[in-house]
C-alpha cells in the first residue's frame, strides 16, 4: 500500500492545496478563511443521489451551506450555468464549492462569470458570445471565491478556462479568465472512491494526454517539464493499479498529486488539438472528455511526428523506456500509450462510442473553429487535416 501524504501548500498563483486522508473535513475552515458565510455547493445528479459525498460535504459545512445546485450535466450546457447562477443569486452565496469532476468545476466557473460580469444573468451569453473563432471575450471583474473538491483526474479546478456547450449550435465555447481557478483545492483520495472506474480511468488518460501536450510544447520550460514528466511517471505507475484496486488510497493520492503537478504546464500546450477534439466530440455526441481525448490521442501524436520525436524521447524516460533513437523511441512511446489504453479497457474507436461516420466532417469543422486547435506543435492548417485524424480514429 502506497503511503498517503497529508498537508497544505499554497502555490505561487495563490491557490491553496489541501491534501491527504480526511482533507475534506477542513472544508468549513477553508470557506471561512476565504471570508465565506454562505456557500453554494455545485455538483451533478450522480454524486447527489448515488453517493454519500454531498451529505458529507453539507455536514462539514453546517450552517455555512446556503444551498445546493445539483443540476450540472456533462459538458455543461448553457442552461446549467444560468440555473446555477440564479440559485447562487437567490441564496445570496458569497462563495462557491464545486464537488465532482470537470463538469461541476467548469459549471462553477461559468456561474462565476455570469454572476459577476453582467447585471442580468440571462444576458451573459448574449453579451459574451464570440464574434469569431479566434478572439475570446475578455473579463475584468473580481470573482467569488471558489473551492474545488475533485473526484476525478480532470484538473479543471486548476485552469483559467471553462468550457460551456451551446446545445443549439452543437458547439463548446471556451471562456478564459485568470481569476477563475479555485482559491482552494481539497484533494482527499477517499472522495474519489465512489467515482465509476471507467470515468476515473478515462480522466487519468486525459491527464496523460495533457501532460504530453505540455512536454511537446513549442515553448518547453524545464520547470514544467520536470513536473510534467513526473506526472507521466505517476500515471504510468499508479493508474492501472488504482482501477484494479479502488481502495488503494495511496495510488489514488499519487494520481491526485499528478494532477497538481500538471498545473504549471497548462499554459504551454503542444497538442492543443487533443483538447479541441474532446471539446467538440463531447458537445456534438455527448462523449465524455476523457474517452474522447484517449481515442484521438495516439493519432494526434502521429500527426505531429516526426517534429515532436525528440520531445517524445524525453517523455520516454517517464515510461521507463530505453532511448536508442528518436524515431524508434517515439514509436515505442505511442505503443506504450496504446498498451495502457488496452489495460484500462477504454474504447479505442469513435465508432464504439456512438459517433457515426457521417458526423466526422461536422466534428472536423467544429474542431477547426475551436481555439485550442491553434495550440499545436505542428500547425493545423485546415479542417481537412482534422478530418483525416478523426477518420483514422473512427
Amino acid at each position: 500500500m502506497t503511503e498517503v501524504p497529508s498537508g497544505e501548500f499554497k502555490t505561487a498563483s495563490g491557490t491553496s492545496v489541501v491534501f491527504g486522508l480526511g482533507a475534506v473535513q477542513r472544508l468549513r475552515e477553508k470557506v471561512e478563511d476565504c471570508g465565506g458565510k454562505r456557500a453554494l455547493v455545485i455538483t451533478g445528479r450522480t454524486i447527489a443521489t448515488k453517493t454519500d459525498l454531498l451529505e458529507r460535504v453539507k455536514s462539514v459545512l453546517g450552517d455555512r451551506c446556503a444551498g445546493v445546485y445539483s443540476g450540472v450535466l456533462q459538458h455543461v450546457p448553457r442552461r446549467c450555468v444560468i440555473e446555477g447562477a440564479k440559485m447562487a443569486e437567490e441564496v445570496e452565496a458569497d462563495i462557491l464549492v464545486a464537488l465532482g469532476g470537470a463538469s461541476p468545476s467548469d459549471a462553477a466557473k461559468g456561474m462565476n462569470l455570469a454572476l459577476t460580469e453582467v447585471e442580468r444573468i440571462d444576458d451573459f451569453f448574449v453579451e459574451f458570445d464570440r464574434s469569431d473563432a479566434i478572439k475570446a471575450p475578455e473579463f475584468k471583474k473580481a470573482k467569488l471565491p471558489l473551492i474545488a473538491i475533485p473526484t476525478t483526474l480532470s484538473a479543471g479546478e486548476f485552469t483559467v478556462a471553462t468550457g460551456i456547450t451551446d446545445t443549439e449550435r452543437g458547439h463548446k465555447d471556451v471562456y478564459r479568465d485568470a481569476r477563475l481557478p479555485a482559491k482552494v483545492v481539497i484533494m482527499d483520495p477517499e472522495t474519489t472512491v465512489p467515482t465509476p472506474k471507467e470515468l476515473w480511468a478515462a480522466t487519468g488518460m486525459k491527464l496523460l494526454s495533457d501532460r504530453f501536450g505540455a512536454v511537446c510544447s513549442q515553448r518547453p520550460l524545464p520547470f514544467a517539464d520536470a513536473l510534467g514528466l513526473h506526472a507521466i511517471h505517476f500515471i504510468n505507475q499508479y493508474l492501472v493499479r488504482s482501477v484494479s484496486e479502488p481502495l488503494d488510497l495511496g495510488a489514488r493520492a499519487m494520481l491526485q498529486h499528478a494532477v497538481w503537478m500538471s498545473a504549471p504546464g497548462m499554459g504551454f500546450p503542444g497538442l492543443g488539438m487533443v483538447a479541441a477534439f474532446r471539446h467538440q466530440i463531447g458537445a456534438i455526441y455527448n462523449v465524455p472528455h476523457g474517452i474522447a481525448s484517449t481515442i484521438v490521442f495516439p493519432y494526434c501524436i502521429n500527426f505531429c511526428r516526426p517534429l515532436i520525436d525528440e520531445r517524445l524521447v524525453v517523455a520516454a524516460r517517464a515510461f521507463d523506456l530505453p532511448t536508442k533513437g528518436s524515431s524508434a523511441t517515439a514509436s515505442a512511446v505511442v505503443a506504450s500509450i496504446r498498451k495502457l489504453m488496452s489495460e484500462l479497457g477504454i474504447p479505442t474507436r469513435l465508432r464504439d462510442v456512438g459517433v457515426p461516420k457521417e458526423g466526422l466532417p461536422i466534428i472536423a469543422e467544429s474542431t477547426w473553429l475551436d481555439t485550442s486547435s491553434r495550440n499545436n506543435f505542428r500547425p493545423v492548417e485546415s479542417a481537412k487535416q482534422l478530418l483525416g485524424i478523426v477518420e483514422q480514429a473512427w
